[in-house]
């Protein structure tokens, strides 16, 4: 059963969805590690809830679709949808797509830093585009390291495709690019 307002917090494990269902705005969703919400084939989730979730926490798995609404989060990461900034061990590109389909509403996209040795794999140029004709696309990483020390942190992207663009915007009005 889904609750009808105030704060939840949403243990560990899976939350399937079996059927289309709005999450209500009224309702906060303390997530915490490994508590994920995943709509199965064929659903569709709208999130109106508030999700409060650490950034490099996967909390959403799905083969359905699950739409955050305005006002469920202020942005979305990367790493919620499973992107893992690991370096050459993890191709994010389906991950990030995912991030940027599903967020269309909050049109916020985090990549959050992690070390300098470590960052973001894409493969293949990623598209950004809204049929929402008012949205601008905010897409930002946490700082820029300036290479002194190995302990700093920044947003990495290696772009490991042998021609076209990483990002493609198109249809955007003043959307940027940070970070």
């Amino acid at each position: 059963a889904i609750a009808s307002g105030g704060e939840w917090s949403v243990a560990e494990g899976t939350y399937a969805f079996t059927v289309n269902t709005t999450l209500p705005a009224n309702l906060t969703l303390r997530m915490y590690k490994n508590a994920v919400i995943k709509a199965n084939a064929g659903v569709i989730v709208d999130i109106g809830s508030r999700i409060i979730a650490d950034d490099f926490s996967r909390i959403f798995d799905t083969t359905g679709r699950i739409n955050l609404l305005p006002g469920s989060m202020p942005y979305a990461s990367v790493c919620h949808f499973g992107a893992v900034p690991d370096g050459e061990t993890t191709d994010d590109t389906r991950y990030i797509r995912k991030a940027f389909e599903f967020s269309e509403q909050i049109a916020s996209i985090k990549f959050p830093a992690t070390y300098w040795d470590k960052y973001y794999k894409i493969s293949s140029s990623i598209e950004v585009w809204s049929p929402l004709r008012s949205s601008s696309w905010y897409i930002f990483g946490d700082k820029i390291a300036d290479g002194v020390t190995t302990q700093e942190q920044s947003s990495a992207i290696k772009y490991t495709a042998t021609s076209g663009a990483c990002f493609r915007m198109r249809s955007q009005r003043l959307s940027k690019i940070e970070n």
